[in-house]
Order: structure tokens, then sequence, then C-alpha cells
């Protein structure tokens, strides 16, 4: 009894002892809290503050950010993910008795890998991804026997893997995607039967073949193997793997066939084979991978016709296959594929006829089949589900009439059917469509008339209708589409009178009417159209004389074979286009002095009463009439008193200064000898390689930008300058080119000041009051405040149509290869305009590419292949103008960035922590403030999309320019934007 009796006061005496340590532990902190706090305070740098709230006064350190516990309150985990913390991961972190998930995942630790670490034994997750470690990978991870999750991906992991990564009995997950890892592919991890996920993409791997020993993992459910250097064949091993969702071998040199031991692969979601070798035939059998959503099998070698069964994948979302040697037709059963939204089969040899049936799609969003050898109908019902976004089957054999389904297709944007044998009439349903931004019907047989309902198509950017059997006359309200750029319709037959309300088209940078049956005068309206760089009015049947007024910036300018009459405008010699043609008409007169150079040699032919043109082999202007007594005394007079300062010269003593002398490329008024006075220090306002820039208050007070730049040909001493000749190549690039350039968004070289005794010229540019992008965005507080949200959206754009222009409307095309933020300067209403050209080259067009000599560009701008093979293109422009828009939505430099690390620069640091903790962390929370979050997201995509590692797949400047402006409205449609994306192959993993 006496014993039954203490039962139910040790209970009580128990819970009194546990109420005591309750209260004990409340009145202080646990251990656990007292060894994070310690690693905190010594350890670790919290820049952020985001650990703000691990201190004593919230005692329980379960309740502190990033912290998890499991029975007694004992710390089990700690994920502190992308909380920007730096400093030393140390052993002391391992004296947490019960830690198995330690998390630092997109923070700014760096050094080496933390090997102490290791002796957290309990671990069985460790992710260290995304950060800035660097140097060989641990030989003892083997220590680590519990670990399950090894992420270390998105580091600058160095060396082999070592092997004992392949002694950890139970991982089941190993990430090292985005390294710098190099040696052979590791066979051990063929040990690690355990693992669902494997992951090595983007690291530069020794070549070889994928090892054998990958057929162990039959538990794999996700394997990465991307841009990791493998050759040889797919092996056939990979069949065995029935487990496995996720086959990614893209961007390798793989080669051979696709094994048929792949379509055993039931779970296979995605299987990504794009950009290798691969050669034979697509496998007859695929469609028994009954749970596909993305096959891509784009730019390899494939041949053959593209099997039936690819029907049967009825879950596909996704089909590329572009950039293949593909023939035969386009398999009729794929109208049947009910998730199908994406079709890009462009760039085979496909022929036959287009299926009738992909008119049933209920989602089909975007259909590619560009270049191909396809003919017959086009499928009649293509837009009966509503939803397609995007159509291009420009470059085949189509014929027959437009299909009835796009009369009232109102979510089209995009329709490319130019160079086919299509026929009839374009319904007026097609074009007015209100959301439609671009109309290519070029180089088809269609006939009949613009439609007055071309006023709706609000939207339109581009309308290219040259080479039809058009007719009629141009209707006025085609002056309504204010974003209209480009205006194609020559070779067709119509007529009638320009509408001067084409002068409304405030945005038009093409207007190409040629070879029409256009009759009556030019309106002024279009000659001074701001934007407008081409203009070819040729072979019609205009009359009256040439108007007076036009803009500052043409650069094509083609009226030759009219019936034109009067005199040349003296305003055409102020514009000095590329390209110049007035020839066979009736004009008469003097040539402007400014257009009597033999480049235009030809463009003034068939005008038999022009005359005075020296250089252009042209006839003297007729004698004056004979003078009046009082005239000849004047000539007397004025002969006299030239004399008499002629004396004055030829006594005076001789100046041992130069002579200088100005080229003006714009209408302005410099005094050479004023701005020579005013190079001096404290003027300066800039420096670079090429020399120094001087602010010139001229004496209108007008501002200038005066670059002075060293004439190499007059260097002095036995020694000349290394490289001299390939500098005064680039002044000359510099001086030529730009003065020829008409743009609003591109700086205005005024003229060029030099002298054959001086050893510098003088470039003279319209000054810039609100400096560079760099200052404004990177400067002092004060004027980085300036640039709102909506205010660097303008200047992406601004930025984007300069190099646009340069890229597709000069001839020949012109290479920037320096695009940066401080190459981007700001006018008084911050407009934005493309500066310094001094490393500029003219694309070769004997090429897609070529080789340079010398290595130019500015750190984080580089594109890949620039800084690895020295080739550039446009799409290498493309690259630094994607890492300028990026600059502009996270506020960041390009590159040097404390945050970064060391190698890393702005383009990686975004992908990493966009993969880390996705899009919206990343904005520059100073200009979310504006509520255009969303408007930001979607130009931080064209960033991404430009800043593409591989060329190919980024867009030309011109689409850019589209892009951005798609992102300007209000009305951009979530699914719009993902077909930019899917379109460039934009991969964020």
């Amino acid at each position: 009894m006496p014993a039954i009796m203490a039962i139910p006061a040790l209970a009580y005496f128990c819970c009194i002892l546990s109420f005591l340590l309750l209260l004990l532990q409340c009145a202080s902190l646990s251990q656990d809290g007292v060894i994070l706090l310690k690693i905190k305070k010594a350890d670790w740098r919290d820049t952020r503050n985001a650990l703000s709230d691990w201190n004593e006064s919230l005692r329980n350190p379960c309740a502190w950010t990033g912290i998890s516990c499991g029975t007694f309150n004992t710390v089990t985990a700690v994920d502190l993910t992308g909380a920007s913390i730096s400093g030393n991961l140390t052993s002391a972190i391992c004296l947490l008795p019960n830690l198995t998930a330690l998390t630092l995942q997109d923070n700014a630790f760096s050094g080496p890998f933390p090997h102490g670490l290791l002796h957290c034994k309990r671990l069985r997750k460790l992710d260290l991804s995304g950060n800035h470690f660097a140097g060989t990978l641990p030989t003892r991870i083997s220590e680590l026997t519990d670990l399950r999750e090894l992420n270390l991906a998105y580091n600058s992991f160095n060396g082999s893997i070592p092997p004992s990564f392949g002694m950890l009995p139970n991982l089941e997950a190993l990430f090292f995607h985005d390294n710098s890892l190099s040696g052979a592919f590791p066979k051990f991890v063929g040990d690690l039967e355990s693992l669902k996920s494997l992951t090595i993409g983007d690291n530069p791997l020794s070549s070889g073949v994928v090892p054998r020993e990958l057929g162990n993992l039959l538990l794999l459910q996700e394997l990465w193997l991307y841009n990791c250097s493998l050759e040889g064949g797919i092996p056939t091993f990979f069949g065995n793997l029935t487990h496995l969702e996720r086959l990614d071998m893209s961007r390798n040199n793989l080669s051979g066939d696709i094994p048929i031991s792949l379509m055993a692969l039931s779970n296979l979601r995605e299987l990504c084979l794009y950009e290798n070798n691969l050669s034979g035939q697509i496998p007859a059998n695929i469609g028994q991978l009954k749970s596909l959503s993305i096959l891509d099998f784009s730019q390899n070698q494939l041949q053959g016709t593209i099997p039936d069964g690819v029907a049967n994948l009825t879950y596909l979302n996704c089909l590329q296959l572009f950039n293949n040697r593909l023939t035969g037709e386009i398999p009729a059963q794929l109208g049947t594929l009910r998730y199908l939204r994406y079709l890009k089969l462009l760039g085979n040899k496909l022929s036959g006829w287009l299926p009738q049936s992909l008119g049933t799609f209920s989602n089909l969003f975007l259909v590619e089949v560009t270049g191909n050898e396809l003919e017959g109908p086009l499928p009649s019902n293509l837009c009966r589900g509503g939803a397609l976004y995007g159509f291009s089957c420009s470059s085949n054999s189509f014929n027959g009439s437009l299909p009835s389904s796009f009369k009232d297709c109102k979510s089209l944007e995009y329709l490319k059917i130019n160079n086919n044998n299509l026929s009839g009439e374009i319904p007026p349903g097609l074009w007015g469509a209100s959301n439609l931004k671009e109309l290519l019907l070029s180089n088809n047989k269609f006939e009949g008339q613009i439609s007055a309902a071309i006023g709706e198509a609000k939207n339109l950017s581009r309308l290219e209708i040259s080479n039809n059997r058009l007719k009629g006359r141009i209707p006025a309200k085609i002056g309504q589409l204010t974003k209209l750029e480009v205006f194609e319709a020559s070779n067709n037959q119509l007529s009638g009178p320009i509408p001067r309300e084409l002068g409304a088209l405030i945005l038009v940078i093409t207007l190409q009417l040629e070879h029409n049956l256009l009759s009556g005068e030019i309106p002024e309206e279009i000659m001074s159209l701001k934007d407008l760089h081409q203009l070819n009015l040729s072979h019609n049947r205009l009359k009256g004389e040439i108007p007076a007024a036009m803009n500052d910036i043409m650069n094509s300018f083609d009226l030759s074979n009219n019936l034109l009459s009067g005199g040349i405008p003296p305003g055409l010699g102020r514009l000095k286009p590329c390209v110049f043609n007035v020839s066979n008409n009736d004009l008469s007169g003097r040539i402007p002095d400014a257009l009597d150079i033999p480049a235009y040699k030809e463009g003034f032919l068939g005008n038999p009463k022009l005359c005075g043109g020296k250089n252009l082999m042209l006839p003297p202007c007729s004698s004056p009439h004979k003078l009046s007594p009082q005239s000849l005394a004047a000539i007397v007079v004025a002969v006299s008193v030239c004399s008499i300062f002629l004396c004055c010269l030829f006594f005076r003593k001789p100046s041992s200064g130069p002579s200088w002398k100005s080229t003006p490329f714009h209408s302005t008024d410099v005094d050479e000898v004023h701005i020579l006075h005013n190079l001096k220090e404290r003027n300066v306002i800039g420096s670079g390689g090429a020399g120094k820039v001087y602010k010139v208050i001229l004496q209108d007070g007008r501002a200038v930008a005066v670059k002075k730049i060293q004439n190499m040909s007059r260097s002095t001493g036995s020694f000349k300058r290394k490289g001299e000749q390939e500098e005064n190549k680039i002044i000359e690039v510099e001086v030529d080119r730009l003065g020829l350039i008409r743009h609003n968004n591109i700086l205005k070289l005024l003229c060029c000041i030099s002298s054959e005794e001086s050893d510098f010229k003088l470039l003279v540019y319209e000054f810039m009051p609100n400096g560079s992008l760099f200052d404004r965005l990177h400067g002092e507080p004060g004027p980085q405040m300036a640039l709102r949200w909506l205010m660097r959206y303008k200047i992406a754009l601004d930025a984007a149509r300069g190099l646009s222009y340069m890229h597709h409307d000069c001839s020949p095309p012109i290479l920037h290869r320096d695009v940066k933020s401080s190459n981007i300067l700001l006018d008084e209403d911050f407009a934005a305009k493309i500066a310094d050209f001094g490393v500029s080259r003219v694309v070769d067009r004997l090429g897609d590419e070529y080789r340079v000599s010398s290595y130019v560009g500015s750190p984080g701008y580089i594109a890949p292949e620039y800084s690895e093979r020295l080739r550039v293109d446009e799409k290498s422009d493309v690259y630094s103008f994607g890492v300028v828009v990026l600059e502009l939505v996270s506020g960041r430099k390009a590159a040097g960035e404390a945050e970064y690390g060391e190698g890393v620069d702005i383009v990686r640091w975004i992908r990493k922590r966009i993969w880390m903790g996705g899009e919206r962390q990343v904005l520059d929370q100073r200009t979310v403030e504006d509520n255009c979050e969303e408007q930001m997201l979607r130009v931080l995509r064209v960033g991404l999309v430009c800043t593409n590692r591989e060329p190919k797949q980024r867009p030309c400047m011109r689409r850019v320019v589209e892009m951005l402006v798609a992102c300007g409205e209000d009305n951009q449609k979530e699914t719009r934007d993902e077909k930019s994306f899917q379109h460039f192959g934009i991969n964020l993993g």
C-alpha cells in the first residue's frame, strides 16, 4: 500500500520538475540557441539583417528565422535560403547534436569547400548551392554516411569529382550542375544505387562517352547531363532506367541514332536531346512514351519522316524538331494532340500538305513550319480554337487562299506567310485584326485591294505586302497605325496618290512603295517623318517637285524613275544618305555642293537639265547675264580689297601653327579656333582608350562634346606605337560611318576637325546633359533617384531601337562591339542615344560571322563566343544589350559587385538567384514601389533571352524592340510572354 501511494507522489514530483525545467528554459537561452548566436556573431556577416530575430530577447531558437526543431525543442534543420549571408562555415554548427538538414542556398559564402561541415555526422541534407565556393571538392565527403541530398550547384568548384562521392550509400539526390568541374565523367556515381536525381550539366568535363555504370541507377528519376562534353552515342542501357521522368542530354557532341530502348521509358515526361550531332531517324515507336509532355530533338542531323506515332503522345505540350534534315509530310494525326501548344518544324525538308486536323486544337498557341517544302492549302480551321498566337509558314510552296478561320482570329499577333504561292483576296477581318503586330504577306499572288479596315489594326508594327498583285489606292486609314515601323508594298499595282495621312506614322522607319502605279505629288508630310530612315518611291508616276521639308536622319533615299521636276532641295545635301538616287526624272538646276561626291555619281543620271557637279561629271551651269555698270564697279572694289588683303598676308610673318578644316555632317555653325581654345583640363568630362572628352560652350551658347583622338599616322619618334595601323582604321570607321548615320537614338557626330600638320583629330558630338546610363544607375544617390522604372523602360526601348537601326537598317550593317551602360547617353529629356563607335565594325556579308584580331569589350558585357573564340556577329551586341537590360531591372552593375563573388557577373548571378528563389527577388526594390512589378518581370525575361549562352538562341535586335514594345502594353497576357521565351530557348536551370 505505501508503494502504491508513492506512484502518484512520484508523478507529481515529475510534473513539478518538468515545470521547473520549462521555467528555466524560458528564463535562459537553450544550448542550441547559444551555439547559433555565437556562430552569428563570430563567423557570419548578416549584411541585410536577415537574422535580426536571432537574439536573447526571443529565447526560443525554434521561433527564429530559418530554424526548425524536433522534440524537446532541439534544432534539427537550418534553412537560410536567399539571406545573403557571408563569412565562414566552421565546424561550430556541428555542435548542434540533432542537426540533420543544413540549407544555405543562394547566399554569399566563398572560399574553398567548408571542411568543418564534415563533422556534422547526422546530416541527411546539405545544400550549399548558389554561393561563391571555389577550389576542389572534398575527398572525405564519404564521412557523411547518412547524407540523402547533396547540392553543390551554382558555385565555382573546379577539378575532378573525387571517388569518395561514390561512397555515400544512402544518397538519393546529387546536384553538381553549373560549376567548373573538369576531368572524366565520374563512373563511380554508378555505385550510388539509391540515387533518384543526378545533375552534372554545364561543366567543362573532359570529352568522353556516358559510362556504363550509370545503368546501375535503376531508381533514377531525373538525369541532367546537358553541356558537359559528352561524345559517342546515347547508351542503350538507358532503357533499363524505367523510373526516369526527365532526361536532358542537350548541347553535347552525341552522335549516332536515338536508341529504340528509350521508348521503354513509359514514365518519361521530358526528353531533351537538342544541339547534338544525332543522325538516323526518329524511332517509329516513339508513341510508346505516353507521359511525354516535352519532346525536343531540334538542331541535330535527323533524317526521314516524322513518325505517325507522335500522334499517340496525348499529353505532348511542346514538339520541337527544327533544324534537322527531316523530309516527307507532316502527319495528319498531329491534329489529335489535345494539349499541343508549341509546334516548331522549321529548317527541314518536309513536304506534303499541312494536316487539316491542326485546326482541331483548342489551345494551339504557336506553329512554325518555315523553310520546308510543304505545299497544298493551309489548314482551314487553324484558328478555330481561338488561342493561336503566331503562325509562320514562310518559304514553302503553299497554295490556295487564306483559311476562313483567319477572318476573325482575335488572338493572332504574328502571321508570317511570305514566300509561298498563296492567292485570292485577303479578308477584311485579317486586315483589321486588332491584336496583329506583324503581317508578312510578301512574295505571293494575292489580289484585290488593301481594305480600309486596316485602320483597326492599331497594334501593327510591320506590314509587308510586296511582290503581290494588289491593286487600287493605298487607304488613308493606314495613317491611323501609329505603331507601324515598317511598310513595304513594292512591286504591286497600287495606283492613285500617296495619302498625306501617312505623315501620321510617327514611328515608321521603312517606307517602300517602289514599282507601282502611284501618281500625284510626294506629300511633304512623309518627307519630314522624324524616324524615317529608308524611303523608296522609285518606278512610279510621281510628278511635281521634291518637297523641301525633310528630316535629318534619312539614310536611304530613292525617287528614281518618276516624273519629278524642279530643283534639288538644298536640304538633301544636309542628309548625305548612304543610298541616294534621283535618276531618270526631269530635275533641273544646280547640284547642291554637299551632294557633289563620286559616291552619288549614278544617282543623278537621266536628268539632262542638272548642272554644276564637278565630281559628278555634269556640265557647268550657264554663265551669268551681262553685268550692269553698278555690278561691275562693285566687283572692281571687291577685287581691290582682296588684293590688299593678300598683300598683307604675303608680307606677314609665316605662322607655325597648323591650318584646321572642319568636315560637317549636320547643319551646325562651329568655329574651329574657338573649340581648340577651350580644350583645357578644367573642361574634361570623360576619358577612355580613344582619348579625352571635353565640354565646350559654343559662341551661341550651345554645348557640344569634343573627343580628342590622337592621329596615329602622325606619331613621332623612331618607334611607332604598337597597333597604330589598327587604331587608325578605328578612327576612320568612326568618322566615315557616323557621319552618314541618322537616327534619333544614336549620338550625332556634328563634324570632324582635322589638320594635316596636327597629331590629333577632334570629333564634335551633340552634348548629352544627363550623362551616361551607368552614372545614373550606379552613381551618387541623387541622380540615381531620378531613374524611376518607367524612365528605365523608355531608356531600354530607345537603346534597342538605336541598335536595331545599326543592325538592320544600315547598309552594310554595323556592329558596335562595346555596348554597355556607359556608352548609352541621356539627353535633357532622358532619351537614350547609343554612343562610342570607336570599336564598331561593318559586318562582312560574305559570311555569317568573322574573326576579329583584337579583344575589345568591357567585363560583364562580353558575349561568351566573343571571349572564348573571338567570333562576333550581331548576336554579340544583343548579348551586351541584354546585360544592360539586366542592369536596368536589377539596379546592379554588370560586374565587380562584392555579392557576385569572384569571377561571377550579373548574368550568372541573376540566373542563379532566379533558379534558387524566383524572379521577383532580383528586381530593384527602389523601383518596385512604382507599381510596375509585372512590367519589370517581362523586361527581365527579355534580358534573359538576350543573354542566352548560345548566339542562335538570342533574338535579333528588331525582335528585341518588338518584345520590349509588347512589355509596355497594359493588356499583355502571361501566355504571350511564354511564346518569346519558349521561342528562343531560354533555360534558367
